[in-house]
């Protein structure tokens, strides 16, 4: 009996797991190609993920994951939502990037029930 009860508050529990820090649609929008320089972008969203250098410059990687769990035992559902910022850099000025927000539908509770 004290397992079960030690239990339910945890089947019945909000879980999120959360990674990186959220990224802005208004900071993105302030990013200039052939314009923005490097200290510009760690003033919008601090320091990157990852980094790493290639032939053609140096790119910097940002990523926030929300990965929420928010359905009562009885109700199964969840949702997790990611982005995802790549700025390729020539020298000290962004060259290019690409953007990703994205809200991805589940169904599997995390403590599989």
């Amino acid at each position: 009996m004290r397992r079960i009860v030690f239990l339910l508050p945890l089947m019945l529990c909000a879980c999120a797991i959360r990674s990186g820090r959220q990224i802005s649609e208004a900071d993105i929008q302030k990013i200039e190609k052939g314009k923005t320089t490097k200290q510009e972008i760690i003033q919008l969203f601090g320091q990157p993920f990852t980094t790493s250098q290639g032939t053609s410059g140096e790119t910097w990687a940002y990523q926030f994951t929300d990965a929420g769990y928010d359905t009562p035992i009885g109700v199964v559902g969840n949702e997790t939502r990611q982005q995802m910022l790549s700025i390729s850099f020539q020298g000290e000025i962004v060259r290019d990037y690409t953007w990703s927000n994205s809200n991805i539908h589940g169904s599997k509770h995390p403590l599989g029930i």
